[in-house]
């Protein structure tokens, strides 16, 4: 049995309310309007700020709200693009062709499991209208020395 198709089972049981699409493309300009027309909030998991402005600037073209993180070795960050919010740019256009701190450092297992809960929690607080999203902030996240520090932006 193919591992998608247990977690839909799984996910399935836990909630039967929730719907679940799988798409087998990579995300790209190009079909970003039709992969995300009847989403209701999207995540980013990208490797690539190339694609990640992309997925913003359809984010934005669609009025959807995007959870974004980002890690590299032992740090991470964590902001909400929220409607008509230009974070994702305003963190990385001219920084298109960077590589980051993994290729020295790698990235600890722990690293994005911390980022992603942090997005996982950034994204039930935005679809329950509940809380303060991290919109036009930027939590930064540096394990080696367990600092958390918001930047405004």
């Amino acid at each position: 049995m193919k591992t998608s198709t247990v977690c839909f089972a799984a996910i399935a049981e836990l909630n039967p309310a929730v719907t679940i699409s799988s798409h087998v493309l990579a995300f790209a300009s190009n079909n970003g309007n039709k992969l995300l027309a009847d989403t209701d909030i999207v995540v980013d998991a990208l490797d690539s700020i190339t694609v990640r402005l992309e997925l913003s600037a359809v984010c934005r073209q669609l009025r959807l709200p995007l959870v974004h993180g980002a890690i590299g070795g032992w740090s991470g960050q964590v902001t909400s693009q929220l409607t008509g919010d230009n974070s994702l740019e305003t963190l990385y256009v001219g920084k298109e062709n960077h590589t980051g701190i993994e290729d020295k450092m790698g990235n600890p297992s722990f690293t994005p499991a911390l980022v992603a809960a942090l997005q996982v929690t950034e994204t039930t607080k935005i679809l329950l209208n509940i809380g303060e999203p991290l919109s036009c902030r930027l939590l930064t996240i540096d394990l080696l020395d367990m600092e958390f520090v918001e930047i405004q932006i």
